[in-house]
């Protein structure tokens, strides 16, 4: 299974040494496809051992992102508290405000292709 950051579909699943996207307009599909994962393994953008931990999480590639903040956001409260990390409270809430932006501007991609206009609806 591979995705577009919008929906998931099936993928081959044997590794290519050089994935290449069809038509170049969508690098999504290629970077969270099995040779996507492996590629960024190969450059050292993800550990062997976190594509492993992503697999195991048996969600849809199109999550994997959302998995991927998670864990900065662990690693940099885990930084904060242990001292590795230094700033105080005022680090600790632009941090927090920015993933939860990040994370908010990942869900309207989908608004955004599909043409609606997220201020129009309740949510």
């Amino acid at each position: 299974i591979c995705s577009d950051g919008l929906s998931d579909v099936l993928f081959k699943d044997e590794i290519d040494d050089n994935p290449t996207d069809s038509d170049g307009s969508r690098f999504g599909p290629l970077l969270l496809s099995p040779q996507g994962l492996e590629m960024l393994v190969k450059y050292g953008q993800l550990t062997r051992r976190e594509v492993n931990a992503l697999k195991k999480t048996n969600l849809a590639p199109s999550q994997y992102p959302y998995v991927l903040m998670e864990w900065a956001g662990l690693r940099i409260m885990s930084g904060l508290r242990k001292g590795e990390l230094v700033g105080g409270p005022g680090l600790e809430e632009n941090f927090l405000r920015q993933i939860t932006q990040l994370r908010a501007e990942f869900f309207n991609i989908g608004d955004y292709e599909s043409g609606r206009m997220s201020k129009a609806y309740v949510r």
